[in-house]
């Protein structure tokens, strides 16, 4: 993303109308959603206020009009003031409060990678993304050799196992055979007759999206991109997951091959028409940052969710 070099916004009421849409941010290992999402709104209140605020208001004021008071000694004129009531020190800050929602489903505090956020009126657009069903992609850094109780490295060990008997080409088998059975689940949960047309053309574009909310968690793709045992990496494009669940697949992956593994990483380097390019690091957590990326972040929702709708409705109109 190009990054703005400095604020061009400088009144705080047109920067506070730009600040309406979806946008991403590169939330760090170790930071709870809840308080990604906290950081972000004071960054914004704090620089609402740093920029240039609304004239003071002014009140009128009847006094003594000394120009005629040789003339009149009770002539009296109306003049403006200064309302101390209206004064930053007395009212306080302009900007206390702005809405802010975390968009991004399935995280958690140990996971790292591409989080979305929705600012003010954005956050009405919540409901559509997710009900959209457009996928996210991971990279699941794994180990062999040992299982935890939370299936990632920081869990108390409570298995240990040999792995040498693991290859590439056993594991890729084992990959390919959960992928199967994910696929199938994807089509008993599509809403389209599994039987019909509609139903192949959709799953040979790639286009066939589980329907409903009680759809269990769904993986579209899974690959190893890396396999240097005792370590291993996998890249998983899903939906409906959560961290937790990807940690699960590392441990259900090991112990269909007769050994046990543990989850070192989970990256989420997508989230719907947001990569890791799109992501905001967190040293630009600020407002000309997320005001930019707001801007750049309205055109990639609207496409991905209008292409997607599109692109069904095509093949759907070509079957027919």
């Amino acid at each position: 993303m190009n990054l703005p070099a400095k604020i061009t916004v400088q009144q705080a009421w047109q920067a506070w109308r730009s600040l309406n849409g979806l946008f991403a941010v590169y939330k760090p290992s170790g930071l709870p959603p809840v308080v990604v999402k906290k950081m972000i709104q004071s960054a914004l209140i704090e620089d609402l206020n740093k920029l240039e605020q609304r004239p003071q208001k002014s009140l009128v004021k009847v006094i003594q009009d000394v120009a005629r008071i040789d003339e009149d000694p009770n002539a009296l004129t109306a003049v403006q003031v200064p309302s101390f009531a209206d004064h930053v020190l007395v009212r306080g800050p302009l900007y206390t409060d702005i809405k802010v929602v975390v968009a991004s489903g399935g995280l958690d505090k140990k996971m790292s990678g591409v989080m979305v956020l929705a600012v003010k009126h954005g956050t009405k657009d919540i409901d559509t993304y997710h009900a959209s069903r457009i996928p996210k992609t991971y990279t699941v850094k794994g180990q062999f050799g040992f299982a935890t109780d939370s299936h990632d490295a920081e869990g108390k060990i409570w298995q240990k196992s040999t792995y040498h008997h693991v290859t590439q080409e056993k594991f890729d088998r084992v990959i390919s055979n959960l992928q199967r059975s994910h696929q199938k689940a994807m089509l008993s949960n599509s809403g389209v007759d599994l039987q019909s047309q509609e139903a192949y053309e959709l799953a040979s574009r790639g286009l066939l999206r589980p329907f409903g909310s009680k759809i269990p968690p769904l993986l579209l793709d899974i690959r190893c991109i890396q396999f240097a045992p005792p370590d291993f990496e996998l890249e998983i494009e899903c939906v409906k997951e959560s961290s937790q669940y990807l940690r699960k697949i590392v441990h259900d992956l090991a112990q269909d091959m007769k050994t046990c593994a543990v989850a070192t990483q989970v990256r989420r380097t997508r989230d719907g028409p947001f990569t890791v390019e799109h992501a905001l690091l967190r040293k630009h957590w600020s407002l000309p940052y997320i005001a930019e990326a707001l801007r750049v972040g309205r055109p990639l929702v609207k496409e991905a969710l209008c292409q997607t709708r599109t692109q069904i409705e095509g093949v759907l109109e070509e079957v027919r």
